[in-house]
Parts: structure tokens; sequence; C-alpha cells
């Protein structure tokens, strides 16, 4: 850095002195030769910062592993791979890093102010309304402003009850219910409320004054209510391969299994024991798993919102 701004600083000297030097020919010399060095000056520094900060995130990266772990030794040149490969942070599992992941998550619902994808099976955790540990996912969730896009499994789906039978206790249909007749509902009533009459003032007095019922309302209106609501709720049949978690900027990930290995304890979610992989949206891998999410939405799923526009706005 220091010869960046040495050359900077002499380039500036001989343009300065270019102007005094009676000889022409000599003076466009000086004054070209100055020139060059203030462009290559800021060309070294701006080189030297790029690795600082190459070299300052990989000794992060390798201090969270070491961290996490402190029997992994993991070479130079494939902490390089990973960094490439627009790895963020690795967990070793959510049973293990529950509080870190739901940290990373936090962090990434708080930068992020485009809409937001999810799929997997049921979604428990993430939609529970009485869980306040999270409050930045909480605040997405709850604002209409933000899109929000889910995924779920299909309960009454042959994918489920396979689903089921793999967590060998655990209550993956009963989950995916609950999420689906109770939680989501209770996002979108917060969501209804928070919504500027103004924009529904005829819709809302409908549904509260004089109780009509969504499903009684004109295709317009209906419209109307999931346009501002803005949340998207789709179920899918097939065999669920992968959890996902998406935001403008990054996303996490989640690997399923049909093998469940004998160590595993019956009645308990298999997922919380493999690693969870957040990857940058600059990343081949966020682009696939986006396509992976999109192809499922538009012919591997259908229309769940009706449903639950009709369970959730009730009583309102």
């Amino acid at each position: 850095m220091a010869i960046g701004i040495i050359l900077t600083g002499f380039g500036i000297f001989l343009s300065v002195l270019s102007q005094y030097i009676e000889l022409k020919y000599l003076a466009r010399i000086t004054e070209i030769i100055g020139l060059l060095l203030i462009g290559a000056g800021p060309t070294i520094i701006i080189e030297y910062y790029i690795k600082k900060r190459t070299h300052e995130i990989i000794e992060k990266l390798k201090a969270e592993i070491r961290e996490q772990s402190d029997d992994i030794v993991i070479k130079k040149e494939q902490l390089k791979d990973i960094y490439e490969s627009g790895v963020v942070r690795i967990f070793r599992s959510r049973k293990e890093n529950d509080d870190k992941i739901r940290l990373a998550i936090e962090a990434a619902a708080k930068e992020t102010k485009g809409a937001i994808f999810l799929m997997g099976v049921a979604f428990p955790s993430l939609f529970d309304i009485n869980d306040y540990k999270t409050p930045e996912w909480r605040d997405k969730l709850e604002d209409p402003n933000i899109l929000i896009r889910v995924l779920l499994l299909d309960p009454k789906s042959e994918a489920a009850e396979r689903r089921a039978e793999i967590e060998k206790g655990n209550q993956t249909i009963t989950d995916i219910k609950s999420t689906l007749e109770n939680k989501l509902p209770s996002y979108v009533k917060i969501r209804f409320d928070k919504i500027d009459p103004n924009k529904i003032n005829n819709v809302r007095n409908k549904l509260i004054l004089d109780r009509i019922k969504y499903d009684e309302l004109s295709d317009d209106e209906r419209s109307l209510l999931r346009k501002y609501i803005n949340i998207e709720v789709k179920i899918y049949w097939h065999d669920p391969i992968i959890f996902i978690m998406g935001f403008a900027d990054s996303l996490f990930t989640e690997q399923y299994h049909f093998g469940r290995p004998k160590k595993v304890p019956d009645g308990s979610c298999i997922g919380k024991f493999v690693p969870v992989i957040q990857y940058n949206k600059s990343s081949k891998a966020y682009d696939f798993y986006k396509c992976h999410f999109d192809w499922v939405w538009e012919n591997y799923s259908k229309c769940y919102i009706d449903e639950l526009l009709s369970k959730s706005l009730v009583n309102i």
C-alpha cells in the first residue's frame, strides 16, 4: 500500500513539474509519466485492500469452523473453494446449532427488503406465533409489504404419509395441518389488521361489520385481499428433498433423506441431524435452489391461498 501512495504522490509531483518545463516534448513526457503513476498508485492500493479483505474473510471462516469443531483440519485451498462457491456459513445441524442458526436468520431477515421464499415440510417452529426468539423474522412475517411465498407438503398426499413413516412417531402430518389451519392464519390476521384501511375499506366493512365470509366475496374483492395481505401459499405432493429458506441476499438449505440411521431415536425429526448451509445470492447454488423452488411452485403444487384466507378471515 505504501508503494501505491508513493507512486501517486510522485505522479502528482511530475504532473505539476511538467507545467514549468520549457521544452515542450520533455514537458509532455513528464506529464504522461506523472499521469501513469497517478493511475498506477490507486490500483495498487485497491488491490491491497481487496487481498486484505479476502484474507480477513478466510480467517473469519477458519475461526468459525475452529469454534464449531476443534478436530477439523481444512487446508487453505479448501477454504478458498468454500469461499468461492458462495458458502457463507456451515452449521453442524439444527439440533446442535439452533441458536446460531436463529441469529443468522435474524441477520438475513433484518437486511432483506424483497420477497422471502420457503420450501419444506411443515415449518412448525418458523411459524410459531408464540416464539419470540426471532423478532426480526416475526416482523417480516407480520409486514404486509413483504411478500412471503410458502411451499408446504400436502398433508393428504402419499408423500406426507411416507415422510411420517420415516419420522417414526414424529407428528409430521399433524404439524403440517397445524401450520395450515392455525399458525399461518394467525399471521394472515395480523397482516390484515396492518393494511391501510383506505386500500380495502369496502371489503373490510363487509368482513367486519356485515360478517360476510371470504368465500362470499366477489372475485375482485378476494383478489384485492390476496394482493394486500401478500402471502402466497401452495402445497406440493412429491417427496420432499430439500428445506429452503430464501432471502434477497442469501438462503439457507438443509437436505432431506429417506434413510434413517439406527442411532437416531424414534419420534425425532431426522432433518435436525444434518448440516444447514447458508449461501450468498451471487453463488450458483443460490440460483439452482431458487430455480428448484420456482419449478415446484409452477409445476408440482396447487394453490392453497383461498383456503387459507377462508380459514383466517373469520370472527375478525
